[in-house]
């Protein structure tokens, strides 16, 4: 038996505006992650282990 394929959602009109708004301001907020506290504690945590 066969699967009815279904149509993918799209968004249309002011949906699809603000989402590319919100899109480009992530792109020009160019914000860097910073893990190194949780690096830190990854690193302790497998010292702990003792792997």
């Amino acid at each position: 038996m066969a699967l009815a394929i279904r149509p993918l959602p799209v968004l249309e009109n002011a949906a699809a505006d603000r989402f590319v708004k919100k899109a480009n301001q992530v792109l020009k907020a160019n914000k860097k992650l910073d893990l190194s506290k949780k690096a830190k504690a990854a690193i302790s945590i497998l010292k702990t282990a003792k792997i």
